[in-house]
């Protein structure tokens, strides 16, 4: 059968470098054995008697080196690695055409997958490479393995290579499958004084991997009567989702002082155990003024007014904080006018100008965004990525690197946003407009002669 690299073969001849030349040395009708690459004069292979020297492809597929439930993103990569059986495995610039190699991948179920790039004229030189993105929604029923693994492999159209040993390529991944929900409780206000209410809010976080269902949430507050909110859709929390409580303190003589109240959480029922119980309880503290009596006697004329007290605060000395204010600050670096189909990088930064404590980063993906890679310790799920950066020192700067791909259908406007929260801070929010440049060109060109 006549394929283009062939066509190509006879139309161009055959070619061989001066080293390869000089390692080919005949006499008569014997000839040296080894091979001529292509590319050169027309019937040298057949007066040397050495025979045309094949092509070798091969293909190594990597993923992240842990999973869990939600989308997998793996990455496969095809390399020409030129004409092993030549002097100069890299001495020609023979093409095979892109259209020729059929890539594969058996576990996700996908066949003849497309390139995220080819050369603009269609032919995989030797040295070069192609690189084909795959993803895949991991089920949480899958959660029972320790281990996943996924395998691509390619096939040449009507093209002879030296070895087909490495046309497959398997990948290895370990299960992680985390149920986690953390709880914080707060107050409206740190002072109060008797007759006042304290209300009080408690949200519960899932900030774990996987989905949890509403029925195996407890919450417990022996010391104030809960009510759920609105705030969580349908019956599962998912990871990021946050449902609200809310309960009331009347403050009265008795109890004014120093007034606490901890909340609990905790998972119940079939499922996997909370592997983080640490973040289970929180304690919120408020305190009470007394007020002082009058020290005229009634029906004096003239009124003497009183010295207000600096209250002491739960926590330390007069006039001391209990939660001293916290402010951290965020921002995004991302390519303004990006391309579709390219990769491109998204660096998130929270800076604490005082100690932070319990700094959590959330970062919404763009629409036709797909992340490729992303920093340890981050957890993805649905297009949001969050990142629990636990304490920052007052100063210090930490970084969340995201690599992302465009797909190559995106276009227009898109925008990166971001939120940051921490112990005693208010939430700060950080954007970055972008507008994504449609593909350049036919990223798959015919291939001619």
């Amino acid at each position: 059968m006549s394929t283009p690299w062939s066509n190509a073969r006879r139309r161009l001849g055959w070619a061989i470098a001066p080293a390869a030349l000089a390692a080919l040395t005949y006499s008569g009708s014997a000839a040296a054995a080894t091979c001529v690459v292509p590319g050169g004069y027309v019937g040298y292979a057949e007066s040397s008697g050495a025979p045309a020297c094949l092509p070798n492809l091969e293909i190594i597929k990597t993923g992240p080196p842990t999973v869990g439930p939600g989308v997998v993103t793996w990455t496969v990569t095809v390399y020409h690695r030129g004409y092993p059986d030549a002097p100069d495995p890299y001495g020609s610039t023979e093409g095979i055409p892109v259209s020729a190699i059929n890539v594969d991948d058996l576990n996700v179920g996908a066949y003849d997958i497309e390139p995220d790039e080819a050369p603009a004229d269609g032919m995989l030189r030797p040295g070069g490479s192609l690189t084909y993105t795959v993803t895949q929604n991991f089920d949480v029923r899958r959660c029972t393995k320790s281990q996943i693994q996924n395998t691509a492999r390619f096939t040449l159209d009507d093209i002879a290579q030296t070895t087909t040993e490495d046309d497959t390529h398997t990948a290895y991944a370990k299960v992680k499958c985390e149920a986690d929900v953390g709880i914080v409780k707060t107050a409206d206000k740190q002072i109060y004084t008797v007759g006042q209410i304290v209300q009080w809010t408690v949200k519960v976080t899932n900030t774990g991997t996987l989905d949890v269902p509403m029925s195996r949430i407890t919450v417990d507050d022996p010391a104030a009567t809960l009510t759920p909110q609105d705030t969580t859709p349908g019956a599962v929390l998912q990871p990021g989702q946050t449902t609200t409580f809310t309960a009331s303190t009347l403050v009265t003589i008795d109890n004014c002082g120093t007034i606490s109240n901890t909340a609990t959480v905790s998972l119940v029922g079939t499922g996997p155990a909370d592997s983080n119980p640490q973040n289970n309880s929180s304690t919120a503290t408020v305190s009470c003024e007394v007020p002082v009596p009058n020290q005229n006697p009634p029906g004096n004329t003239t009124t003497t007014p009183t010295t207000p007290s600096t209250p002491t605060r739960p926590g330390g000395t007069k006039g001391e904080d209990v939660c001293p204010r916290v402010t951290v600050g965020l921002g995004i670096t991302a390519a303004k006018r990006p391309f579709a189909g390219q990769l491109s990088t998204v660096v998130l930064k929270v800076k604490a100008r005082n100690d932070a404590k319990k700094v959590k980063l959330t970062y919404r993906l763009p629409s036709g965004f797909a992340v490729v890679a992303k920093s340890p310790g981050t957890v993805l799920r649905s297009g949001i990525l969050v990142a629990d950066l636990g304490t920052v020192k007052a100063g210090t700067t930490r970084t969340v690197r995201l690599s992302v791909r465009i797909l190559r259908t995106a276009k227009g406007k898109r925008q990166h946003t971001a939120t940051v929260v921490a112990t005693c801070a208010a939430t700060t929010r950080a954007a970055l407009a972008a507008n994504v440049r449609p593909l350049q060109g036919s990223v798959n060109p015919a291939v001619t002669g």
